[in-house]
């Protein structure tokens, strides 16, 4: 997806979006709609005959055609709140397949970008996963996963939540965090991640520890591979101990 032209102005349409939204000129529904339906015109533009599966928008089972999987803003909260953790995210599909992939966050200008078979890049530079004990990695989480934060705490050196999910995935993707386990998620909340993830050598996981396929919902366990069986069993305990 690196050679799609609109690609180097996504971040001009989502500061726009931001400004409206800071200015009380559109109501953030509104703007996430916009948001949507830019990305939806530019793309149909490239692929006339493609579908879209995205937030805000009324969807369906996921097809064997060519198309695409859009969530123009990922991390909603920070982004209301102008907290520079939020991107756009695209991923691309085939035959239910990740083709391409990217994710951008106009804040810190990072554009992470994947292509299946050829690797991932940030910035356009090849991206690489960090491999590191659990004892030296930070786990990504989310704020309402039911599950018990001092166990996770006791397998990685820190548990957090950054508030988006994607950019989450593209984290460990390029070593900045070690694991990220997310709850249930919409698809579009893990599809572009996923293909970061992966290219650049990271495990995408279901909780049982196979390799995750897209689905509506779905869940993930993104880690580095020498985490793989810490990130498997502190997800069961966390879990077990947040019920007991």
């Amino acid at each position: 997806m690196q050679g799609v032209p609109f690609l180097p102005h996504i971040g001009d349409i989502f500061i726009i979006i931001l400004f409206s939204l800071h200015d009380g000129r559109i109501s953030f529904r509104r703007g996430i709609c916009f948001g949507r339906s830019v990305l939806i015109r530019e793309l149909s533009g490239l692929f006339p005959s493609a579908f879209f599966f995205a937030e805000e928008k009324e969807n369906f089972e996921l097809p064997d055609t060519e198309g695409f999987i859009i969530d123009p803003i990922d991390g909603t909260t920070n982004f209301m709140n102008g907290f520079p953790c939020c991107a756009v995210c695209v991923a691309r599909v085939r035959q239910r397949q990740l083709v391409d992939s990217f994710i951008y966050n106009p804040f810190r200008e990072e554009m992470f970008t994947a292509e299946a078979g050829r690797g991932a890049w940030l910035n356009e530079q090849p991206l690489h996963v960090v491999s590191r004990p659990p004892s030296r990695a930070i786990c990504l989480i989310e704020d309402s996963w039911k599950a018990d934060r001092i166990v996770l705490r006791s397998y990685f050196a820190s548990a957090r939540c950054i508030g988006s999910a994607e950019l989450g995935i593209a984290y460990v993707a390029c070593g900045r965090a070690g694991v990220k386990i997310s709850k249930p998620l919409h698809i579009w909340d893990y599809a572009a991640g996923t293909l970061i993830a992966r290219e650049a050598g990271a495990l995408v996981l279901d909780p049982d520890g196979q390799d995750a396929a897209l689905t509506e919902p779905g869940r993930v366990v993104v880690c580095c591979p020498e985490c793989r069986d810490t990130a498997l069993r502190a997800l069961r305990d966390a879990e077990a101990a947040w019920k007991s």
